[in-house]
């Protein structure tokens, strides 16, 4: 087991070197993430299968999945 000697047993706690640089901040980082998933879920998603649905309608089943499989063949 360490202990730490009596003179250090009362210091300060210091903070770590990264405590002042912009991009090593977690919380810093997490956001943009979270940003990024509530952006692709309510609009891809919910964009993509609108567009099915509608290339559906329009074209009728078979010809809206033909227009689907050009469109993820690109």
């Amino acid at each position: 087991m360490y202990f730490l000697p009596r003179e250090r047993a009362g210091a300060e706690v210091r903070q770590p070197y990264t405590a002042y640089f912009p991009r090593a901040d977690i919380y810093e980082l997490i956001t943009p993430d979270l940003l990024h998933q509530l952006i692709k879920g309510v609009y891809k998603d919910h964009l993509v299968d609108w567009v099915g649905k509608y290339l559906e309608y329009l074209h009728g089943a078979a010809g809206g999945a033909r227009v689907i499989d050009e469109i993820d063949r690109r």
